[in-house]
């Protein structure tokens, strides 16, 4: 806690004003950046009445790019890393970012469904394996990307997952012209 205060220009004490513990530190700095960001997205699936596939990137990219150069893209590293450890963080986590995630995309995916934009998926699974990039993403960045020689850069790195997964959720034989 004192070096999340020396870290926030504050003293000791003040933290412990706010919060009991780093897990309640954790916890708001997640609700605060990526919680915040997914929220948004329960209101442009239920508003949105253009093309899902137009909705798709642009709320995955409204995710990927919210995360480019922020600290915060550590978080998702952190909770794989650690969720044995801290289980009930681990837990918060699903409930907070991965569900409403799973819920958002996955109405965003039976609606595309419906329309007969997409193939009909488990949305479950969809959801993670359109997920599963960017969230790959950040991991590289953490970890071996630092000591990359060539290092991914994340617009063009966001463009081929996107191509790729849109085609992917095309019903077979139609993709991007």
């Amino acid at each position: 806690m004192e070096d999340i205060a020396r870290q926030a220009g504050v003293s000791g004490g003040t933290i412990y004003r706010y919060f009991d513990n780093k897990e309640d530190v954790f916890k708001a700095a997640v609700r605060e950046t990526l919680v915040s960001t997914v929220n948004r997205t329960e209101e442009a699936v239920a508003n949105h009445d253009g093309k899902v596939d137009d909705l798709l990137r642009q709320i995955l990219g409204g995710w990927f790019q919210s995360l480019v150069g922020n600290p915060a893209a550590a978080i998702p590293k952190v909770i794989i890393t650690e969720a044995t450890n801290f289980p009930e963080l681990a837990r918060f986590y699903i409930k907070e970012v991965v569900g409403p995630a799973r819920r958002d995309l996955g109405a965003l995916l039976s609606r595309g469904a419906a329309d007969g934009k997409f193939r009909r998926i488990d949305p479950r699974y969809a959801v993670t394996l359109l997920t599963a990039p960017l969230v790959w993403f950040f991991i590289w960045q953490e970890s071996l990307g630092a000591v990359d020689n060539e290092p991914l850069d994340a617009e063009p790195y966001f463009n081929a997952c996107m191509d790729l997964l849109l085609d992917g959720l095309r019903p077979r034989g139609q993709t991007t012209a």
